[in-house]
């Protein structure tokens, strides 16, 4: 590997009475390491398969795959922050093992496999992009492994130009939603599928209202009826481009960050722009499918809604929204341009136009349809299953989603959805936007954390859940983020919650322990287990330490890359991550400058790590201060790296001046001596 020399700066106070949250980081390092041995033994074959599914001669939808490579992407993530070395080598064999696995899978009646030639045969990006976390995580992990970076440039050929049937460059469109190593999925062997009733429609509702019969969900337990909806399916989504395959920019960037290759930069740059052009011609808003010759509303009778996970079924905005900053973000690395992020801002602010108040929180329509028809659902409150929340302090100036408590199961109260009883008719109000949620902060966290805009930042507080201030629970996802804790954490960064990392760190620690506690009582029959039956138990719990020492959100969930201020390396080990007994906390984090606190707990032992800026090193350090015996130094940096030494219980806070997206980014920066 490449070196360089670095500047480097000494620690030179020791301390009497380490931080609070110093200590509480490493207890939270100390319990995750000695966390794995659980999982390993309980719910994993010995060569690394799952136990799910029970039967390998039953065809596993696309859908499921996803969840197996997600039950891992903590893994790598937490050998990133600095746990111990085991997680990327486990983390490397499950992703062989799952690509093992399901390549003897069938997938669905296509006579292909779940997974050929270590890729998705079929799937669309929505779940793609969820699995591939993973992907990129050990990409970033493990820079240096061969394989892995083969792999990363075969599979962004997959979709690099139309070798494949995947993608049309000349119209900047993907031929399908559902696609892979196979190829585009445009029909079905047997012909359209019929989309008859389930019970888990009751929550996502119709795909469209505009089939000629079809009123309610109940329409679709005829079975001809379930034909017709098949048909309209196919016809309209089979061959239609999603925005939701902007999750590929990920895929591409990251064999872009391998071999800073051309061609991937301009396919990024080029099918993001030609979804920002549609979003242009739209009024601002984005729409969510695109026909074979990229006109929006080619195959959707000319509406711009409609599309696969778009604006009408089944989640609406949620997906949109993280594709949308998951482009913003890649352009954001290749060109250094951070208004590229204003991209998924003014999304929000659209949707903010059409809000409206109910109890103190402004509610924004997620989903958009024709005007005027009929609307069913079945209230949120009954289908959550396993889910954590954020009970409030009692004090209204902090209860505004910031405060951690034990998580446990909860009984979540969502009165703002009272009036969505199960097949409730409810008429479409302002021009068709319907289902008012709180505005999730995620891709407006993603912005802010790209920006340092105070704008964004006015998005986020003007769209908080003030639900928690008059008593109320907030549920957040269990199995997924595993947080929700957006909020707080900006909440910190303004000065507005000092106690952040201590209540952080100890809602971390509370969190392992439940997942731990469900894995000692666990004694669910595996042939019983479905596919997410190690996301939901999987005790390695990353999101604080990504906010209190990188800097930085959780990647997005559906796909994104890890966006960071910070990442550190072991000087000593040249790896990734804090060194051992080593605490960091950015106690400052703005758009030119930085604070940084690193403490050495060891009583007996000096430890050297580098400090880099960015997870692709592509930020630069412009100078560092900090207080010495002889006062405060001033130490010229103008690159990406420096080193710090700790000398045994020393502790050392620094000043950084920062340039932010100045460096080209790359998953092989150069490592000092």
């Amino acid at each position: 590997m490449k070196t360089m020399k670095t500047v480097t700066v000494k620690a030179e106070k020791h301390f009497i009475h380490p931080p609070r949250w110093a200590l509480l980081e490493r207890q939270l390092f100390d319990i995750l390491n000695k966390s794995l041995d659980l999982i390993l033994e309980k719910y994993l074959h010995p060569n690394g398969y799952f136990k799910w599914p029970p039967v390998v001669e039953e065809g596993v939808g696309y859908g499921a795959v996803d969840d197996a490579y997600e039950s891992f992407h903590s893994w790598p993530l937490f050998y990133i922050l600095g746990g111990e070395s085991r997680f990327l080598t486990l983390a490397l064999r499950e992703f062989e093992a799952i690509n093992e696995q399901f390549s003897k899978l069938p997938f669905g009646a296509n006579n292909r496999m779940v997974v050929e030639d270590d890729y998705y045969s079929y799937c669309d990006w929505m779940h793609q992009g969820e699995g591939n976390q993973l992907f990129y995580l050990l990409n970033l992990a493990d820079p240096g492994n061969k394989k892995l970076a083969e792999l990363s440039v075969r599979f962004a050929a997959l979709f690099l130009d139309d070798r494949n049937g995947n993608f049309d460059p000349r119209h900047q469109v993907f031929l399908s939603p559902v696609h892979g190593s196979a190829g585009p999925l445009l029909e079905d062997q047997d012909g359209p599928i019929p989309f008859g009733y389930a019970s888990w429609l009751d929550y996502y509702g119709l795909p469209y209202f505009d089939v000629p019969g079809i009123r309610t969900l109940d329409d679709l337990k005829d079975p001809e009826k379930a034909r017709l909806m098949g048909e309209v399916i196919a016809r309209r989504n089979r061959r239609s481009d999603s925005v939701v395959n902007l999750m590929a920019t990920s895929l591409m960037m990251n064999a872009y960050l391998h071999t800073h290759d051309e061609a991937y930069r301009r396919w990024i740059l080029d099918y993001a722009g030609a979804w920002r052009e549609r979003t242009r011609q739209n009024g601002g808003v984005v729409p969510d499918n695109a026909g074979p010759t990229g006109k929006v509303g080619e195959l959707m009778d000319g509406k711009w809604y409609g599309g696969h996970y778009g604006w009408i079924w089944p989640h609406g905005y949620w997906f949109i929204a993280e594709a949308v900053a998951a482009a913003g973000e890649n352009e954001t690395l290749l060109t250094g341009d951070t208004g590229r992020m204003k991209w998924i801002s003014g999304q929000a602010e659209q949707l903010l136009s059409h809000g409206i108040e109910a109890d103190g929180t402004l509610m924004v329509p997620y989903k958009y349809t024709d005007d005027g028809v009929a609307i069913e659902y079945e209230p949120i409150d009954s289908l959550v299953r396993d889910e954590i929340f954020i009970e409030p302090t009692g004090d209204p100036a902090m209860d505004i989603d910031y405060s951690f408590r034990e998580p446990r199961e909860a009984q979540v109260d969502c009165e703002l959805l009272s009036a969505n009883k199960k097949f409730s008719r409810k008429k479409q109000v302002d021009g068709g936007w319907y289902e008012f949620f709180p505005l999730r902060p995620q891709s407006m966290a993603h912005a802010y954390n790209v920006t340092r805009d105070p704008a964004d930042m006015e998005i986020l507080d003007r769209s908080k859940n003030r639900k928690a201030g008059s008593g109320k629970r907030f549920a957040v996802p269990f199995f997924k983020n595993a947080g929700g804790q957006e909020y707080a954490w900006l909440a910190f960064l303004k000065g507005e919650f000092p106690d952040f990392p201590e209540k952080m760190l100890e809602y971390n620690l509370a969190l392992v322990y439940t997942r731990l506690k469900k894995i000692h009582e666990d004694t669910q029959d595996p042939m019983t287990y479905n596919d997410s039956y190690i996301q939901q138990r999987n005790p390695i719990c990353t999101e604080g330490l990504v906010h209190l020492t990188l800097g930085g959100p959780l990647p997005l969930y559906n796909g994104g890359l890890l966006l960071v201020t910070l990442l550190y390396y072991d000087a000593d080990t040249d790896r990734p991550g804090l060194p051992p007994d080593v605490a960091a906390l950015l106690v400052k984090n703005e758009k030119q400058s930085l604070t940084l606190t690193l403490v050495n707990l060891n009583p007996s032992r000096t430890r050297r790590l580098i400090v880099q800026g960015g997870a692709f090193g592509e930020h630069t350090f412009t100078e560092i201060s900090h207080e010495t015996k002889e006062g405060l130094s001033r130490t010229g940096v103008n690159a990406p790296r420096f080193t710090c030494e700790l000398p045994p219980a020393s502790i050392i806070s620094l000043d950084i001046g920062i340039a932010r997206y100045t460096q080209t980014p790359a998953y092989h920066p150069a490592i000092p001596e």
